[in-house]
């Protein structure tokens, strides 16, 4: 009986490992390319926008309706703001696709560079965000009436100023973590599965 229980726990204790590495190997990959990912999403989000007007012009009327529709939870599509493509609207508004653009862009050079680009203050992400406010509630009250030229200014602004300042902050978040999920290989911070494996 004791010997059925020992070998019970050793198969439990086996398996509870498998899991802890393949725990430990998931974590260390999101934490090395978390910043790939990102982009990743990103260039999928503008691909999809841009792709949806070739594909009513094809006649996939169904399956870009569809996508149209999914994007409307990231863009409010208003028409007369919105890119056209064989005479079909665009996925994303102009202000939207620039704010993604930028991110996409921005993000493919944080990853290119090594994750290396610096980051800029809350103020500075303040003062980016301005023309974008500025040009969306001054129209938004009838005040004035915005052009294309602005709307991509002034999202490429935004979205340069979102980026400089959430990914370097993002990463510096998880290198100073005092006890990560799971631990780098370069880093000297246990975490809490090597915590759990000592205990």
């Amino acid at each position: 009986m004791a010997q059925q229980y020992m070998q019970h726990n050793q198969r439990a204790n086996g398996k509870m490992r498998g899991v802890k590495v393949a725990w430990q190997r998931t974590g260390s990959f999101l934490f090395d390319h978390w910043a790939t990912l990102v982009m990743c999403i990103l260039g999928l989000l503008l691909f999809s926008a841009f792709s949806i007007p070739v594909l009513a012009y094809f006649g996939f009327d169904s399956l870009s309706k569809q996508m149209l529709k999914a994007l409307h939870y990231i863009c409010g599509q208003i028409p007369s703001h919105s890119p056209y493509i064989y005479g079909h609207q665009g996925g994303l508004c102009f202000r939207c696709t620039a704010i993604y653009g930028t991110l996409f862009i921005t993000s493919a050079v944080y990853v290119c560079t090594k994750k290396r680009l610096q980051g800029i203050s809350w103020w500075m992400l303040g003062l980016l965000t301005l023309p974008m406010a500025w040009d969306g509630l001054t129209q938004l009250f009838g005040l004035r009436e915005s052009t294309t030229a602005l709307r991509l200014l002034t999202g490429a602004l935004f979205g340069l100023g979102c980026a400089l300042f959430t990914f370097p902050l993002v990463q510096k978040t998880l290198l100073e973590s005092s006890m990560p999920l799971v631990r780098p290989a370069y880093s000297q911070v246990p975490s809490l599965v090597d915590r759990d494996e000592t205990m």
